[in-house]
Order: structure tokens, then C-alpha cells, then sequence
């Protein structure tokens, strides 16, 4: 009885360590399958940190390669087209039309009208626009300057503009000085003598300034025809004197009196005919001063006897003394 209980008992000790073994291998399989699961969490926690910058890195690639498809391979193969200049007083604005593939435009001047080769580089335009526009503010009034237009890029400098060539405008002091120097007193003495000659003529004076225009005199002392109209009972009759010497009258227009240039003038400054400009200038003299504004379009209310001129010191017209404006066209000179 003893030596079966024995038996009976070894038999379950071989048991025991069986069971054991299992659970060994369970514990081994379970964590042969966490080690790749958590490598794969920490792979994935990497790559969600990773993808960011793997993203931006590929966007920087795409970018660069498409600068470099948008690089051109040649400078721009045109010089810019349809210049427009607008001249000033203190500066001179340039207006052209955009040239494709350019990326810029570099604006060359030089004073005078010397070749491109004495120019300097003055600025450089960036713009899109269909029309490109450059305000050069670096000039000296009645200065002639030239400039050459060239259209760019990252591939290089195109041809350049054919030179375009002007003049600023003078100063309106210095316009004003020329009409001065143009300006001499005229007179005109209008006589009447009635009772067939039997009284004394009574007569009336008048006088004002004459201007040298293209190598005549224009005055807006107009005396009418009736003033010089005799009949068998009245006389009228008319003389003209210019800086104390008698002068006649060439013609009369538009409330205007011609009248020679004399030969002892020499001096005087002649004015020479021109087109309104952007910018001109009202010269007159009233009441032993001389006056001048600057305008630009109409000026309402004018003064009597001025003179009417442009940007570049020429006459656009003249004043009658009721202070209604009077074209001079080149016709009606001579």
C-alpha cells in the first residue's frame, strides 16, 4: 500500500514541470510577437515625424526644378517698343510697351546728343504691366538729354531702344526774361480835325508794349478803321511811333496791329512761334512790373497785352486788350 502511494505520487510531480514548459513557450510567442508590433509603432511614430519633412524636401525639389525650367536660355530678343516721351520742367517720364520674357528693363541717359557709349545706366524698372513707365527726376531744366531702353533678364541684357532725344523746359523765370528782352513801348496818336480844316485838330494818345514775334512787332494796341476815316467836313487820321521813331502799320488781325521791326532793334529778342506744351507760360506787364504764371490747359480772366508761351520759351499766342486770347499761326507773320 505504501509503494503505490509512492507511485501514485511520482506520477503527478512528472506532471508539474510539463505545465510549465507550456506557459514558458506562451510567454516566448507572445513576445516574439510584441518586439515587431513595437517595432512597427515606433516605425510609424517615426515616419508621422519623418513625412513632414520627407513632403517639404520633395516640394523644395519640385520648386527648384521648375525655377529652372522657368530660367530662360536667352536674353530678351526685343528692344522695347512704342516709346513715349513726356518732357518737363524737373523731370522726363518714359513710357514703352512690355517685351516678352523680360524680367526688367535698365533706363541709359546722357546729356546732349552724344552715342551710347558716353551713357550711364540711371535705374532699372521691375513691372509686368503691358505699358512700363520710368520718371526720370535727376534733369536740369532747358537741358537736351538722350535715352536708350533695354529689356533684361536672368539670361542677360536684349538690344537696346534707337536713341530718343529732347529738351526739358525752361524756367518760367527764364521765359519770362525773354519776353522782356522781346517787349519795346509803341504809341499811336489818333487825330481828329473838323470844319474843313478850319479848327484845330484835337488828338488822343495811347499807348503800350510791342512784342518781337518771328522778326515783326505784334501789339494789342488796335486802333479801328473808323479812327483813320475822313469826310469832306472830318478828318481822322492815325500816327504810329515806336521807341520815339514814326512807324506804319503792316496789317491789323484779330484785334492785333502788325508793325515793323526797326532797324535800330537790333537788341531785341525776336520770339519764335510754337505749339502748346503740357506746361506754359502767361507773361504780362502791368503797372510798371513785370508778371508771369505758370498753367497748365485754359486760364480763364487774362490779362490784357500778355503773352502766351510754351514749355520751351515759343509763343502760342498773345492777348488783345480786352484779354481775349490770339492764336499767332506762322501764316499770318508775313
Amino acid at each position: 500500500m505504501m509503494a503505490r502511494g509512492k507511485v501514485g505520487k511520482m506520477v503527478n510531480l512528472s506532471q508539474r514541470p510539463r505545465f510549465q514548459h507550456w506557459v514558458l513557450w506562451i510567454v516566448t510567442g507572445v513576445s516574439v510577437l510584441l518586439v515587431p508590433v513595437a517595432f512597427i509603432a515606433g516605425w510609424l511614430a517615426d515616419m508621422s515625424q519623418v513625412r513632414p519633412v520627407l513632403t517639404q524636401l520633395s516640394q523644395a525639389q519640385q520648386a527648384t526644378m521648375r525655377q529652372a525650367k522657368a530660367i530662360p536660355k536667352e536674353p530678351p530678343s526685343q528692344a522695347p517698343g512704342h516709346i513715349v516721351a513726356s518732357w518737363g520742367l524737373s523731370q522726363v517720364v518714359l513710357k514703352w510697351t512690355r517685351v516678352p520674357h523680360a524680367s526688367a528693363y535698365v533706363v541709359y541717359r546722357v546729356a546732349g546728343n552724344q552715342s551710347v557709349a558716353e551713357a550711364q545706366k540711371i535705374g532699372q524698372v521691375i513691372q509686368s504691366t503691358h505699358e512700363v513707365e520710368f520718371v526720370d527726376s535727376g534733369v536740369l531744366p532747358g537741358t537736351q538729354y538722350t535715352y536708350w531702353i533695354a529689356a533684361i533678364n536672368a539670361a542677360g541684357q536684349g538690344p537696346m531702344t534707337q536713341a530718343l532725344s529732347g529738351e526739358t523746359y525752361l524756367a518760367p523765370s527764364t521765359i519770362a526774361q525773354r519776353v522782356e528782352q522781346s517787349a519795346v513801348p509803341v504809341q499811336a496818336t489818333a487825330w481828329t480835325q473838323g470844319g474843313l480844316g478850319i479848327f484845330a485838330p484835337t488828338q488822343k494818345t495811347y499807348h503800350s508794349l510791342a512784342f518781337a514775334i518771328d522778326g515783326v512787332l505784334y501789339t494789342s494796341l488796335y486802333i479801328p478803321s473808323s479812327d483813320s476815316h475822313s469826310t469832306w467836313l472830318t478828318k481822322h487820321w492815325v500816327s504810329w511811333t515806336l521807341a520815339g521813331l514814326p512807324v506804319h502799320v503792316l496789317k491789323t488781325t484779330h484785334q492785333l496791329t502788325v508793325l515793323p521791326m526797326p532797324l535800330k532793334e537790333k537788341t531785341l529778342v525776336s520770339l519764335v512761334p510754337g505749339s502748346v506744351t503740357t506746361t506754359n507760360v502767361l507773361v504780362w506787364y502791368h503797372q510798371g512790373t513785370w508778371h508771369h504764371q505758370l498753367f497748365t490747359g485754359t486760364v480763364a480772366n487774362l490779362p490784357a497785352n500778355a503773352v502766351v508761351m510754351n514749355g520751351y520759351g515759343k509763343v502760342i499766342a498773345l492777348t488783345n486788350n480786352l484779354g481775349q486770347w490770339m492764336a499767332i499761326p506762322s501764316s499770318t507773320l508775313h
